[in-house]
C-alpha cells in the first residue's frame, strides 16, 4: 500500500515539473549499505567469570541427542534508495520479525509475526532545519507518514546536510526499528508462550531484551559478527584457535561507553572448523545469556543444544558456519513473505 501510495506521489511530483531520479540500479538486490556498517574493531572491557578469572578453553562433551531449544526468533531488513528528489535520497526500508516453534522436528508459526515499510525522509520539524528540508505536510494526501531522518545526533552540532549523511540516518533508524520489532517480540512471547522448560533461541544478542524477560524467561541471544573484541591479543588467538566443539570461558561484558557490566554471561563456541576457508574466525560464535547464577551453571549443556543445532548445516546460506538451520527456515519464510524488488517497481514506478 505505501509503494502504491507513493506512485502516485511521483506521478504528481513529476507533472509538477519537480527534478525526480529514479533509482534503478541493482534493481534486484538491497541497496549497498555496507560502507556505513562500522569498519574499525571496537574494543570493550570484559570480567571473566570462571576458573577463578583465568581465561581458559574447553572441549563440549555433548551428552544429549536432542537441543531443548523449541522456539527460534530472527528477522530481516530491504532497503533501498528509490529515488532521488533533487539530491535528497528518499530511502524504502522494510522489516519483518517471526517467531516460529519446533514441534516434533516441524516448524511452524505460533502468531508472533511483524512487518512493518516505511520512507526515511529530512522534515522541517523545530524550525530551524534547512530550507530544502522537505514538509510533512505535503505527504498528509497520500496516506504516507515518513520517518524523519533529518535530526541531529547527540554531540552533533549540524543537521545532515548530504546525501551520504541521509543515506548513514536511514540505514541505522532502519536497524533500531528492526531490533526493536525483535525485542517487543521476545516480550511477547515471554507473556504469552513461556513454560518454564521452554527456550528461546535469538538470532542476535540480548541487549534490548526487556530485564523481565531475563530474568525469568530462558532465552540465549546468539552473535555472528565479532565488530568488538572484549580481550587482548594473546586471548583472542586462543579464541581464534579453539577447535570445532570447544568454547571459551564464560564472561562479563562491560559497556563499550560507560564501561558498566552488561547484565548477560558470554562466550565463545566454534560450530565449526574448515581450514580452506581461511577466515581465522570461520564458525565461531558469541553466546549471551542472562546474568543468572541458573544459567550460568548450563553453560555446557546450552553449548552442546547449539552444537546440535549445527546439524544439518545451513547450507547454502553464505554465513552457514555460523547459522543452524531453524534460524535459516525463519529467515526462509520473512523473505517469501516480503515484497520482492521486481514488485515493489512495478507498483511505485511502473
Amino acid at each position: 500500500m505505501l509503494l502504491k501510495n507513493f506512485s502516485q506521489y511521483i506521478k504528481e511530483q513529476r507533472q509538477e515539473g519537480k527534478n525526480i531520479r529514479v533509482n534503478r540500479s541493482n534493481p534486484n538486490e538491497d541497496f549497498d549499505f555496507a560502507k556505513y556498517q562500522p569498519q574499525e574493531t571496537e574494543y570493550a572491557e570484559a570480567q571473566i567469570v570462571e576458573n577463578n578469572g583465568e581465561f581458559c578453553t574447553k572441549k563440549i562433551k555433548v551428552n544429549t541427542s536432542q537441543s531443548k531449544f523449541n522456539y527460534f526468533l530472527d528477522g530481516i531488513e530491504k532497503k533501498r534508495i528509490l529515488i532521488y528528489y533533487n539530491f535528497i535520497p528518499f530511502t524504502y526500508g522494510y522489516m519483518s520479525a517471526v517467531i516460529m516453534k519446533r514441534t516434533d522436528k516441524k516448524m511452524h508459526s505460533i502468531g508472533l509475526e511483524r512487518a512493518e515499510e516505511n520512507l526515511y525522509l529530512p522534515f522541517k520539524f523545530n524550525g530551524d532545519e534547512p530550507d530544502f528540508y522537505l514538509d510533512v505536510e505535503d505527504f498528509n494526501n497520500y496516506n504516507i507518514n515518513p520517518i524523519n531522518i533529518g535530526i541531529k545526533a547527540k554531540g552533533e552540532s549540524d543537521y545532515p546536510l548530504m546525501p551520504e549523511e541521509f543515506e548513514k540516518k536511514a540505514h541505522s533508524a532502519i536497524q533500531e526499528n528492526r531490533r526493536h520489532m525483535e525485542s517487543t517480540m521476545a516480550n511477547e512471547w515471554a507473556v504469552e508462550f513461556k513454560n518454564f522448560d521452554d527456550w528461546l533461541y535469538v538470532d542476535g544478542g540480548l541487549t534490548n531484551i526487556s530485564s523481565d524477560l531475563m530474568k525469568k524467561a530462558n532465552v540465549v541471544g546468539v552473535i555472528k559478527s565479532h565488530n568488538v573484541q572484549y580481550f587482548d591479543y594473546e586471548k583472542l588467538c586462543q579464541i581464534y584457535n579453539i577447535k570445532k566443539g570447544e568454547r571459551s570461558c564464560v564472561f562479563r561484558p562491560k559497556r563499550r561507553f560507560k564501561n558498566t557490566p552488561e547484565k548477560v554471561f558470554s562466550w565463545y563456541l566454534r560450530l565449526h572448523s574448515d581450514k580452506n576457508y581461511g577466515k581465522m574466525d570461520f564458525g565461531i560464535i558469541r553466546i549471551e545469556i542472562p546474568d543468572r547464577e541458573d544459567l550460568l551453571s548450563k553453560v555446557d549443556e546450552i553449548s552442546s543444544w547449539i552444537l546440535l543445532e549445527a546439524n544439518p548445516i545451513a547450507f547454502p546460506e553464505s554465513r552457514w558456519d555460523r547459522m543452524i538451520y531453524p534460524i535459516k527456515y525463519c529467515e526462509d519464510y520473512l523473505k517469501c513473505k516480503a515484497p520482492s524488488w521486481t514488485v515493489l517497481e512495478s507498483l511505485a514506478f511502473g
